[in-house]
């Protein structure tokens, strides 16, 4: 496997990366704000610190918890810019093999006679979805937001919202933009078995599938 292939699959180099930034940004910076600029428990945030420490990256000063400071070695920030080298270089590799992946799904689904949609799930992969939609031919009507972080009202002049975003609309699918490797996923799951139940009790006759298998 290639080192870059190795990084799209290991969340370790992310939370190296993030940590090394954030150590960089702020020496004075404790474990509890790291764990949750990482969103990760206590104790993974000190494994990670004292990881890094160990392979030379971090150096630790001071006596005691209340004056211990965090700076980065010259080795720490060696690694960190090729992290950073890399996560970029895999963003890009990412975007451009998505995008071929959902036109081809998109341009499918419209070769069945599939032309307006609704999209669940606001996150990258339906932006890319609303970006590329026109080639294929399909019009997307709104983006069910299942992510309360994702603060975006409307995307391209694409309303997101709620499940009210399909009220009285003539659709002919909801596609689903939740990877099925994703932890959000499986809350998707749920979501899915209530928005079919929603489509029935409303009498529509929509198909729900998947954008990326």
């Amino acid at each position: 496997m290639k080192n870059d292939e190795l990084f799209l699959k290991d969340n370790v180099a992310l939370r190296d990366l993030k940590t090394l930034e954030e150590v960089e940004k702020n020496p004075n910076l404790s474990q509890r704000a790291l764990a949750s600029s990482l969103d990760v428990a206590l104790g993974v945030a000190n494994a990670c610190i004292h990881t890094l420490v160990r392979k030379g990256m971090i150096k630790i000063r001071g006596d005691n918890n209340r004056s211990i400071t965090y700076h980065l070695t010259k080795k720490g920030l060696l690694h960190k810019s090729m992290l950073a080298m890399e996560w970029t270089k895999n963003t890009i590799s990412f975007y451009r093999e998505a995008r071929q992946q959902v036109v081809s799904k998109l341009t499918s689904l419209s070769n069945k006679g599939i032309k307006t949609i609704v999209l669940y799930g606001a996150n990258e992969l339906s932006e890319i979805a609303a970006i590329v939609a026109s080639e294929a031919n399909i019009e997307i009507l709104g983006i069910i937001n299942n992510d309360d972080s994702y603060i975006k009202k409307s995307l391209l002049g694409i309303p997101i919202g709620g499940m009210e975003l399909i009220k009285d609309k003539k659709l002919d699918a909801i596609v689903v933009c939740v990877e099925s490797t994703d932890r959000v996923c499986r809350q998707a799951g749920k979501e899915m078995e209530k928005l079919a139940d929603y489509i029935k009790g409303k009498g529509f006759k929509a198909k729900i599938c998947k954008l990326i298998e």
